[in-house]
């Protein structure tokens, strides 16, 4: 339940910079874009805000109005609208990895918990063993090294070394 709150108030604020910085970027190319001055369309608005509406915080990518327009400003609207999605996939990447990694931390606390592991007690495999390296004589004639194979271990374990004692049958009597 903390999980999700923490991440209901960090989306809003990662959403809250991102329009800051599309609110932003709006506003300085606005400032430079010659005014269209077309009475068919809107009059006084300028040719970016005919591509581009300014973004609001519900939604980044308002719709473009494409009334108007030649062909090569429509192209360049959607490019713009391609950027601006763009910058919504950084949010919706932004929720996954926060969902991801939120999870992450609830098991390793339940396994905490249950298991008494340590957070950072991780398993780790261990890297199998790597082939012998070819002798330099096969290596740089390119031939495959030929080894010989290891004796094999006897089936039966050795016989006991002889003791000096006598077996316990043959013992002189007294």
């Amino acid at each position: 339940l903390l999980a999700a709150g923490y991440g209901t108030l960090c989306y809003y604020f990662v959403r809250f910079l991102l329009f800051l910085a599309l609110l932003c970027a709006h506003w300085s190319v606005s400032i430079f874009a010659p005014i269209a001055g077309r009475g068919d369309v809107r009059e006084g608005a300028s040719k970016w805000d005919l591509l581009w509406p300014s973004p609001t915080f519900e939604n980044f990518n308002t719709q473009m109005s494409t009334v108007g327009l030649n062909m090569v400003d429509s192209i360049g609207g959607w490019l713009v609208h391609l950027w601006v999605m763009l910058v919504g996939a950084v949010l919706i990447a932004w929720v996954v990895s926060y969902l991801l990694s939120a999870s992450t931390l609830v098991y390793l606390l339940l396994r905490k918990a249950e298991d008494a592991t340590d957070l950072t007690e991780v398993y780790i495999e261990e890297p199998a063993e790597e082939p012998p390296a070819q002798p330099a004589a096969a290596a740089a004639t390119g031939e495959a090294a030929v080894t010989a194979p290891a004796p094999a271990a006897p089936a039966t374990p050795p016989a006991p070394a002889p003791t000096d004692t006598p077996p316990s049958g043959d013992a002189p009597k007294v």
